[in-house]
């Protein structure tokens, strides 16, 4: 999988803007940045300023929440520009600013699964769907300055190139279930569960368990998922001999 981001500036600081108390947190790259697939990121994809205690967020959503509820995703952003972030600066109120832990930022991939050319809408400030994110592509611990003094902690971390889906809800598996394989006449079905309505699926077919990965015969059209089970029918003279349900 390629990077999906590199060259991340960041910064975090306490300083004097509204309130003096309040941590302002800077990020930019230096791009191209890029989704899984390789694609440069599309004009106005989303970039997520994420807390957690521990250094150690645990991912997203495909609507956008944090996977763990001790985690806080303080603000999904529309600001990619010609291939990379530009210079960003957030505001996080005092009130709400922890004392402690690790801010991170992550590219998001809110293309929508059945034109990877448009991005998902907007819906009650967040997209729609989140259908995968980068790796951390920047982390630097909170610091807490006395009496508002102004500190400064540079230092980026950049992508390790994998891309993360996300999960379905919290607490749940990213990834699809086949729950039965049934054969009957000339046909296989294939029912599946843990799939989003804001998610496409096909169904790869190989004779050869291990080359799943790179099997070529996708033996069924998309089919956007449901919040009961779905079911794909594959012409039992089409298919391999191992199946392989996978998100789009």
């Amino acid at each position: 999988m390629k990077k999906l981001l590199a060259g991340i500036v960041a910064m975090a600081s306490v300083a004097a803007f509204a309130d003096a108390a309040n941590t302002l947190v800077f990020f930019s790259s230096e791009g191209p940045d890029t989704y899984a697939d390789g694609t440069t990121v599309l004009d106005g994809e989303r970039y997520a300023l994420v807390w957690s205690q521990d250094g150690d967020f645990d991912g997203f959503t495909v609507t956008g929440e944090a996977v763990d509820q001790n985690d806080i995703v303080f603000s999904i952003m529309p600001r990619a520009k010609n291939g990379r972030c530009p210079k960003t600066a957030f505001q996080v109120d005092s009130k709400e600013a922890p004392s402690d832990g690790v801010y991170a930022v992550y590219l998001l991939d809110t293309r929508t699964a059945a034109d990877l050319t448009k991005l998902s809408k907007t819906v009650n400030g967040k997209p729609e769907v989140i259908r995968a994110t980068s790796t951390t592509v920047a982390s630097y611990a909170t610091r807490t300055a006395a009496f508002g003094a102004a500190t400064q902690n540079e230092g980026a971390k950049t992508s390790a190139g994998a891309g993360v889906a996300t999960a379905i809800a919290p607490g749940t598996s990213a990834a699809p279930v086949v729950t039965g394989i049934k054969v009957e006449g000339a046909f296989v079905y294939i029912t599946v569960q843990n799939t989003s309505p804001l998610l496409a699926y096909d169904v790869v077919t190989s004779d050869d368990a291990a080359k799943m990965d790179e099997a070529a015969n996708t033996a069924t059209p998309k089919q956007f998922g449901k919040d009961e089970e779905i079911t794909f029918v594959v012409r039992k003279d089409e298919s391999g001999k191992f199946f392989k349900v996978r998100r789009n």
